[in-house]
């Protein structure tokens, strides 16, 4: 999990491009499947898929249940570890709750990314 430590930074990060000093960028993968209409309507099928309140690997419960038994395996071991840098169990609880609250807002965010990429209504 902590290998992950710099993907979780911005919670508004674009799934689309990467965001630069004026604008954004993508790469030359982004610029020809994200941008493609067809792939980018599958993109976000499955990024919807994935986040799916009900079903979805990524959704909220289940990242927040993942993190709350990561949370419980290894507390006492971040403690107990003079490097980690958690001097009690309630500095450790601090992380997992900026994490779950991370996973939240993240959530929302790629949905409403998604929600306005979504390819136009067909004409009747």
């Amino acid at each position: 999990m902590w290998d992950l430590d710099g993907a979780i930074t911005d919670v508004g990060a674009n799934i689309y491009a990467k965001q630069v000093r004026k604008g954004f960028s993508q790469t030359e993968y982004q610029r020809v499947i994200l941008s493609h209409p067809t792939f980018r309507t599958q993109y976000n099928a499955i990024m919807m898929g994935l986040l799916d309140p009900m079903t979805g690997p990524l959704s909220e419960t289940a990242l927040h249940n993942f993190l709350n038994g990561v949370e419980a395996a290894v507390t006492s071991a971040l403690v107990e570890d003079p490097y980690a840098g958690f001097d009690s169990e309630e500095a450790a609880a601090a992380l997992f709750t900026g994490l779950r609250g991370w996973v939240s807002q993240r959530i929302v965010n790629v949905q409403g990314q998604v929600q306005v990429n979504q390819p136009p209504p067909r004409s009747p």
